[in-house]
């Protein structure tokens, strides 16, 4: 028999963790969400799989005392003494204690070690869930209150250490159970069990094998049982026909009997009725929207003095902290006392600034996407809290606090560049899907082709960006509110 060639589903190059595969992040979150789906789903199938093979060694154990049983009121039985004289006496010992070993082989190979896989690694994966997401709110809260100032930076380093240990062996504890180590080591044991079974089946068969002549000779003396018995039959045969025709002699009457037959009517069986099933069509109606551009008669040149416009490009994405709603242009520069402020992931592309909340579990909007056309980017001015900056529109500020001062000047940076790519005809402006979730967004690996807007920043090709912004301030009007 042809065997089919094997196909191995077992990965051999282990999984290492780089150092992009455990940062924070929503693809990391949405990575680990997945992880975890999987080991609720493992959690089941194991506690399953030790269930039934539980519950199939008992039933082993069970046939095992019943086989016991019938072969000891088979032995009570005299016709059978040939059967265990010439066969069964020196089989049925072996196959026994095989049949035991075995028993033992499954309680052993496979219950024990699934059931201490079990407790010690699935079930701990519960633990190290809450003690993640536990952690993960600890970090964060002392991360608002380092940034705000109250808090110094040493037990900032501290509390960041410890989360990022946590979050490491976390992941590597998720990638372990499931992409490699855990899952071949619950393979060996069903492994080891098949194997085992392979072992008994082939010592049965050799031990009965062996002993074949046993069953033979059984069988032949049978087959002149059957001989002597056939003999027997045919004298008995002509003797019962000798005794028959004496009857009919002395009996002088014959009586006839008769019984009229009637065959039963069965019942026709009824048409077959045939069954129609309708099938029920749903039409769904896609609902499309259209953000138009606001047109605005003014703004305020409200230049940056950040001078590192080339090292960065145009986009970029991270965790920025800002109010819940935006500051008046003309108003305080800062916030009102007693604000909170909230982690926002932030996705600086094609010319808009947009902000996501709950990013951790299911990233929403926000708000709708900053338009960076007719804005500005500079460092906040006197606010208490460090690392800020702010995004100026003829409408609104919108005033953001970075982790740290290079986090800042690279946000400053990318947003200067990519202002400065709209106003150049460069880049483009193109509405963001509100539903689109940063995780997607993330993993696009194939540009896709942008559309090109009439802007004003088009019909200036050439031009320098000052020129242009002294053009757009000495041009246009002061703002309308």
């Amino acid at each position: 028999m042809l065997h089919q060639p094997l196909v191995s589903t077992i990965t051999t190059t282990p999984t290492y963790c780089g150092e992009h595969d455990w940062e924070d992040g929503p693809a990391f979150r949405a990575t680990i969400s997945q992880l975890e789906a999987k080991t609720s789903s493992l959690k089941q199938s194991v506690k399953r799989i030790l269930k039934t093979a539980t519950a199939c060694l008992q039933a082993n154990q069970a046939l095992l005392r019943a086989d016991e049983e019938f072969m000891n009121v088979l032995h009570e039985t005299t016709c059978t003494k040939p059967l265990f004289t010439h066969y069964l006496d020196s089989t049925l010992n072996d196959m026994t204690s095989e049949r035991e070993r075995l028993q033992y082989s499954m309680q052993t190979l496979l219950i024990d070690p699934l059931q201490k896989l079990y407790e010690c690694d699935i079930k701990k994966a519960e633990h190290k869930k809450r003690q993640f997401e536990e952690e993960s709110k600890k970090y964060y809260a002392s991360l608002s209150k380092y940034l705000g100032g109250k808090k110094n930076e040493t037990k900032y380093r501290a509390k960041k250490s410890r989360y990022d240990m946590i979050r490491f062996d976390y992941y590597a504890f998720l990638t372990d159970l499931h992409r490699g180590k855990k899952e071949t080591e619950l393979l060996y044991h069903l492994f080891s069990l098949q194997k085992r079974n392979h072992t008994y089946y082939t010592i049965v068969a050799q031990n009965l094998e062996k002993n074949k002549s046993g069953l033979d000779h059984v069988a032949e003396l049978i087959a002149n049982a059957s001989k002597e018995q056939a003999i027997v039959s045919k004298e008995r045969l002509v003797t019962r026909k000798v005794l028959q025709d004496a009857l009919n002699q002395v009996t002088t009457t014959s009586y006839e009997s008769t019984s009229p037959l009637s065959s039963p009517v069965s019942p026709r069986a009824a048409p077959n009725t045939p069954y129609t099933v309708k099938e029920e069509k749903l039409n769904s109606n896609k609902k499309t929207t259209a953000s138009s551009e606001r047109k605005f008669h003014g703004i305020r040149d409200l230049q940056s003095n950040c001078n590192r416009l080339t090292t960065t490009g145009r986009r970029k994405e991270g965790v920025l902290f800002a109010t819940s709603r935006p500051l008046k242009v003309n108003g305080s520069d800062k916030p009102p006392h007693g604000v909170t402020w909230h982690k926002y992931w932030c996705v600086l592309r094609t010319g808009q600034l947009c902000e996501y909340s709950n990013w951790k579990r299911s990233p929403s909007a926000h708000r709708e996407p900053l338009n960076l056309r007719f804005a500005t980017v500079r460092v906040a001015r006197n606010t208490e809290r460090k690392f800020c900056f702010e995004v100026i529109t003829p409408h609104f500020r919108r005033l953001y606090q970075a982790m740290s001062q290079g986090d800042m000047d690279d946000w400053i940076s990318t947003i200067n560049n990519a202002i400065e790519g709209v106003l150049n005809g460069v880049g483009s402006t193109t509405d963001f899907n509100h539903d689109q979730n940063p995780n997607e967004q993330h993993q696009l690996q194939q540009p896709q082709p942008q559309q090109r807007r009439n802007s004003m920043g088009g019909a200036f090709v050439g031009i320098t960006t000052e020129a242009k912004r002294k053009f757009y301030r000495h041009s246009i009007g002061p703002v309308k509110r």
